[in-house]
Parts: C-alpha cells; structure tokens; sequence
C-alpha cells in the first residue's frame, strides 16, 4: 500500500509539478566578450508567439530590433525542452552571507574572460524560474538550452544583417563548425565565424564531401578567420577540386585565402589582394578593385 501511495505521489509531481507552458513569456539576455550583447524576448500565448530580437552596442545606438509574430509550432523544441528539463539544468545559484547581521543572497556562479553570461527567466501564470549560466559545456542542459533559443531565431529571422549578428553569437557556444548549407543548385554553403582546432575535423569532412564535378561555392560573407594549421588542409583540397569558388570574403577571408594560395579566378569579390604586410604586429591588406 506504501508503495502504491508513493508511486501516485510521484505521477501527481509529474503531472501537475511541471510548468503549463501552453502561455508564456522567455526573456533571455546573451553577454558575449567581445560583441555587443542582445536580449530575446519569446511571448506564446496559445498558438500564436510574438519573437523579437533586440542588440544595442554599450553607451552607444547602434544596434537594432528585430520582431516576428507566428505560429507556436516554430517553439515546439524550444517549449518541449522548456516544459520537460528546465528544471534540470543550471539555475541562478546564491551564496549566502551575513552582512551587519542580516543574511544576504548574492547570484553564485564562474565567469570566465573570453566566454559569454547567458541569463533570463521563464514565467506563467503560475510558474516563475530564473537561471544563470557561463558559457556551457557541449551536451550540457545549458547549451542544449540556447541550441534550441538559436534555432528558434534562425527561423524567425531572414534579414542579413540579425543573419550575420546571429551567426556570430553563435561561436560562443560549443555547437559545431560554422557552416551551412545555402542551396543545392547551385551548390552553395556558408562558412562563417571563427575556424578553431577543435573544427578540424569538421573541416575535413566537409571538403571530403564537396563533390569533385560539379561547381561549390562557398559564402565567406561572415567569415572571422583560421588558424594557420589549416591553409596547409585546404591548400591539399583545392589542388585536387578544381570546381571550389569562394564567395565575397571578408577582409580576414582575403588574406587566409591569398596565404593558402587560392587563385583570384576562383574568388568572388569585387576587391582582390595587391599585397599584405606587416606593421606593429598588424598584418595591413592592400587590395585593388576588379
């Protein structure tokens, strides 16, 4: 009878101690290091949510706002995760102290210098929790967390410039190479972002992929940059793929490009590289326009 009692007891927890998140409101604030930070507010209210997106650089107006309205079924992942293991991942943590007699709670977690603090809170009618995290471990309820946040905008959101914003806030988070698939015909993909050893073989899959016949282009629009380790892998694959073109690369994109060795016939962009030196540890480009 105990044991019938107790497993009731866990089925009424389950059932009615998790959040109804039928309506309810998001708010997560992203802090990277080195970008200007942004604030994502998500408003469901039955079937339809409200999706904005706001970015500002610190003591300064420059950023911008993004919103959408649509269907909830673009949140079913994200309201999944949030109504079955929000309240298993790393919440707001206090450390608690006495101070002039009285116990006082200050927020409790590590920081970093290179990382991002990502902090929000999700509310109902009758639910209310606010989390805190450092920069999250891969496979961890925290990055799983804002791989679903992520995803979430990169639906809502087709304007280039939250596109380029959105790409590189995700380098900070332990997701996978920046890369992605444009379209098929013709064969283009993205490669954004920061290129790190832990991409390499990543990186190495991809080139392994690209099919030898058939003409690949490939977005260097948003592109921040490699290490030098890898001219030396790419050099290997464009030898033997005559049909790679790289399109509009960044500055940094012209000079890795240029290094590896990359004819201009195959770049696609309205600059070229003249020449690159260097001065006071800065590698300065000189380009000319096609």
């Amino acid at each position: 009878m105990k044991l019938f009692l107790f497993a009731l007891l866990l089925i009424t927890i389950n059932v009615f101690g998790q959040p109804k998140l039928k309506s309810y409101e998001l708010k997560v604030s992203f802090a990277p290091s080195f970008m200007y930070g942004c604030v994502v507010k998500i408003k469901v209210d039955h079937n339809l949510a409200t999706i904005q997106l706001q970015s500002k650089q610190l003591k300064a107006e420059v950023g911008f706002t993004d919103s959408v309205t649509t269907k909830t079924s673009i949140l079913k992942y994200l309201s999944r995760f949030l109504k079955d293991s929000l309240s298993n991942i790393d919440t707001l943590k206090y450390r608690k102290f006495f101070l002039n007699g009285d116990s006082v709670k200050i927020p409790d977690f590590k920081t970093g210098l290179d990382g991002i603090i990502v902090y929000g809170d999700l509310s109902s009618n009758t639910y209310h929790r606010e989390f805190k995290f450092w920069s999250p471990e891969k496979n961890s309820g925290n990055a799983q967390l804002v791989k679903n946040i992520l995803a979430v905008l990169n639906k809502a959101f087709n304007h280039a410039g939250t596109t380029n914003y959105l790409e590189q806030l995700e380098q900070y988070f332990p997701h996978q190479l920046g890369l992605k698939n444009l379209s098929k015909n013709p064969l283009r993909y993205k490669l954004f972002g920061n290129i790190s050893s832990n991409e390499e073989n990543q990186l190495e899959a991809f080139f392994k992929s690209l099919p030898k016949h058939k003409r690949t282009e490939i977005d260097m629009s948003n592109y921040t940059g490699m290490g030098t380790m890898f001219y030396s892998i790419i050099e290997e694959y464009i030898f033997n793929n005559k049909n790679i073109y790289w399109y509009k690369p960044t500055s940094k994109g012209l000079i890795d490009l240029y290094k590896i060795g990359v004819h201009e016939d195959h770049i696609i962009s309205e600059k070229k590289v003249s020449k690159i030196e260097t001065k006071d540890g800065k590698e300065i480009i000189t380009t000319v326009d096609y």
